[in-house]
């Protein structure tokens, strides 16, 4: 405990007597915040052409080495949306959404408090957030025969439904994290262009302790 510790302590100080390599973070950043912002006002494929320009950029020009492709969270979602495809063209999905309604309707005054749970339980056991959006329709008509503001469940259930995706064993947010804790550690010198400079200090750390580690320092 006190090691690890000591590694987050060492690489905030690091992160903040270094100047330069912190503006330098804060160019790759707003680099890939420009390019999302493109590619989302172009929309459909310009999406993706401006993710691929803005990773161009950070490897031809920064430096940066692309790592290797998640496969496994590839796999897995595939197989998510093929199980989830299946479920829907049986109709599954229409009974759990009529199930879902009759709850609804049974304690429409309830129906911020039912309506995340009710969300919640779709994705988690789905493994995949989307199953719940055919049950927003539903939420908010309740909610309107109720006079109560729509926004308020659907605001709600939309959250529980995107926590329930890191708390469900199926969900590709787990295995990620799954794949990242059985590999191993990065060395955070390599965060500065692939190279570190003189002066940084090398230690090994978690990547979990490595992202709160960042959080912190932003």
């Amino acid at each position: 405990m006190n090691k690890s510790h000591k590694n987050c302590k060492d690489f905030l100080k690091w992160l903040f007597v270094k100047p330069y390599i912190k503006a330098m973070l804060t160019l790759q950043l707003l680099f890939v915040l420009a390019a999302i912002i493109v590619g989302a006002r172009l929309g459909g494929i310009g999406l993706g052409v401006m993710g691929g320009v803005g990773m161009a950029i950070l490897v031809f020009v920064f430096g940066l080495q692309p790592t290797s492709p998640p496969i496994d969270v590839m796999l897995m979602i595939a197989a998510v949306i093929s199980a989830a495809a299946a479920m829907q063209a049986a109709g599954g999905l229409d009974y759990l959404v009529k199930l879902a309604e009759k709850l609804l309707r049974k304690n429409p005054s309830q129906v911020t408090i039912i309506s995340p749970l009710v969300t919640y339980l779709f994705s988690f056991v789905a493994g995949t957030g989307h199953v719940a959006y055919s049950v927003l329709p539903v939420i908010a008509e309740v909610a309107r025969e109720t006079k109560i503001r729509p926004e308020r469940p659907l605001g709600i259930a939309v959250i529980a439904s995107q926590q329930a995706i890191t708390a469900s064993p199926i969900s590709a947010a787990t295995v990620a994290l799954l794949g990242q804790r059985g590999k191993k550690t990065p060395d955070t010198s390599e965060l500065y262009l692939g190279h570190a400079p003189k002066g940084v200090p090398k230690f090994r750390a978690d990547p979990v302790q490595l992202i709160v580690a960042v959080a912190a320092a932003i």
